[in-house]
C-alpha cells in the first residue's frame, strides 16, 4: 500500500527563502541551545526530550539531530521524522526530511553502496543507500517490507526557492548495533549585518516583507563538508539578502546620496539607480566564499531596469567572524 500520495505537501515551506528571518532566530534561539545539550550529554537517556535520534553520515562529515516532525519549527533546527511513516528501523519506510541548503546541502554526493547510521536512544541502525532519484511533487513512495529510509530535499539542493520537485535517497537496513555516548551535533556560525548605515539597520530586511525574487545559491573555495552540512551556509546567506534589501529600500527614497551611502557606489552610478526600480530583469543569486570552516565573503547579484537603463548589480561581502560587512558593489550591463 501507498504510504502516502504526496510526502512533499507536509513541507511545503522546506525551502522558502522568504522564511530566512525566521530560520535565523529559530536557530539560534533553540537550535543552538539543542546542540549544546546533546554533544554534552553521555547517556541518551538524558538527550533533550524533543530529540529522538542523530543522523551520521560520515561521508558527507554530518552529524545532526533528529526530531520529530517537519514543521517549520523542526526543520529550522534539525532533520524532521515525518510522522505519518514508521519509526527508524522499524518494517517499512522511514522518511527524514532536511533544508536542502542546510543539512542536506550535500545529499546529492551520496552514492549506492554509501553508508549512514542512525543512532536512537536504544540502539544504532545502519543503512546502506539502494537507490536515488529527483522526483515531482505528488510522487506516491511506497511501504517496504523490511526497514529502509528514504532522506528527502527540495532539488535542486542549492535552490533558495520552493521547487516542484524533491530529491529523494533510499536506504535499506543491514545492520543494527548497541553504542555509547553520541557524537557532537556541528555548530553553525552566527552572523549579523555589520556597517550598514541608520535608518536603513533598523528596518525590516527579511524576505517575508520585502520582494526580492531569488535564484541559486553555491558556495566557492575550499570548504569542509562539515561546514557545507551544518546551517551555516543558510545563515550567512540571509545576511547577504539583507544587504540586498537594504540596498533596494535606499533605491526607493530616490535619494543618491543615500544610494551612494547604503550601496557603497559611485554617486554617478547612485544618480542612475535614483530613477527607481522598473523592473527586475533575473533572480538574485548569492555566492559565499569560504576556506574549512571559516567563511572570509560573498556576493550578491541581480539584474534590474532603473528608468531606460538596465544593469546588472553585484554586492561584494567580507566576513569577520560573526560579522557580514558590504565592502562595495559594482555594476555592469548585462
Amino acid at each position: 500500500m501507498s504510504l502516502f500520495a504526496g510526502i512533499v505537501l507536509v513541507v511545503m515551506g522546506l525551502v522558502i527563502f522568504g522564511r530566512i528571518a525566521w530560520f535565523y532566530y529559530d536557530y539560534h534561539k533553540v537550535g543552538q541551545q539543542l546542540a549544546t545539550q546533546v554533544e554534552h550529554v553521555g547517556l541518551k537517556r538524558q538527550w533533550p526530550s524533543n530529540v529522538i535520534a542523530l543522523l551520521k553520515i560520515p561521508e558527507l562529515s554530518l552529524v545532526a539531530p533528529v526530531e520529530q516532525g517537519t514543521g517549520d519549527v523542526v526543520l529550522n533546527v534539525a532533520i524532521g521524522h515525518l510522522a505519518a511513516s514508521v519509526p527508524v528501523g522499524s518494517p517499512g519506510t522511514s522518511v527524514l526530511a532536511a533544508h536542502n541548503v542546510s543539512w542536506f546541502s550535500n545529499l546529492n554526493k551520496l552514492t549506492i553502496g554509501s553508508y549512514f547510521e542512525i543512532d536512537t536512544r536504544s540502539h544504532e541502525d545502519v543503512f546502506r543507500v539502494a537507490w536515488h532519484k529527483v522526483v515531482p511533487v505528488g510522487y506516491a513512495l511506497r511501504n517496504s517490507q523490511s526497514p529502509s529510509v528514504v532522506l528527502e530535499a527540495c532539488w535542486p539542493l542549492n535552490a533558495l526557492y520552493l521547487t516542484p520537485n524533491r530529491y529523494l535517497v533510499g536506504a535499506n537496513l543491514i545492520a543494527s548495533v548497541q553504542l555509547g555516548t553520541p557524537p557532537p551535533v556541528p555548530r553553525a556560525t552566527s552572523y549579523q549585518v555589520s556597517g550598514m548605515p541608520q535608518p536603513f539597520a533598523s528596518q525590516n530586511l527579511s524576505l517575508i516583507d520585502n520582494y526580492l525574487p531569488m535564484g541559486s545559491f553555491d558556495i566557492s573555495g575550499t570548504t569542509s563538508q562539515r561546514w557545507e552540512g551544518s546551517s551555516a551556509p543558510y545563515l550567512l546567506a540571509g545576511k547577504e539578502v539583507s544587504w540586498l534589501i537594504a540596498l533596494l529600500h535606499a533605491i526607493a527614497t530616490k535619494n543618491p546620496s543615500e544610494i551612494e551611502d547604503v550601496g557603497k557606489l559611485p554617486l554617478q552610478t547612485a544618480t542612475t539607480l535614483a530613477a527607481g526600480l522598473t523592473r527586475f530583469d533575473s533572480l538574485a543569486n548569492l555566492v559565499e566564499d569560504v576556506k574549512g570552516n571559516q567563511a572570509n565573503g560573498g556576493s550578491g547579484t541581480f539584474t534590474a531596469t532603473f528608468g531606460d537603463h538596465t544593469l546588472t548589480i553585484t554586492e561584494h561581502y567580507r566576513v569577520a567572524g560573526s560579522k557580514v560587512m558590504l565592502i562595495y558593489t559594482t555594476t555592469s550591463s548585462p
